[in-house]
């Protein structure tokens, strides 16, 4: 390890308790240094599964430029009530 060794508490289930200690004997190893290299050997296999993918969405059609215009020019009637209501109870900015 190339960084300082910190202690970390964690709550292992008894089970687990259990194959922990079982294969750490198993492969003359202390239950840590087997926690500490099943870490370094598991965290890439755990990224790979649990990562989210990146890609783009592209089975999605975009939508025509009318829906678009339609869509973003639409102002609903109680909007008005709304945005005064929120400019009134705004809090006044303080230099201080």
């Amino acid at each position: 390890m190339s960084d300082k060794a910190m202690p970390y508490p964690l709550l292992l289930p008894g089970g687990l308790r259990k194959r922990i200690r079982d294969a750490a004997r198993s492969v003359k190893l202390s239950q840590a240094d087997l926690m500490c290299q099943s870490t370094e050997l598991g965290m890439p296999l755990l990224l790979n599964r649990l990562a989210r993918s990146s890609e783009r969405v592209t089975n999605v059609e975009p939508w025509p430029r009318s829906a678009l215009t339609r869509a973003h020019c639409q102002v609903e009637a109680d909007w008005q009530e709304v945005e005064t209501a929120a400019v009134r109870n705004a809090p006044v900015p303080s230099l201080d």
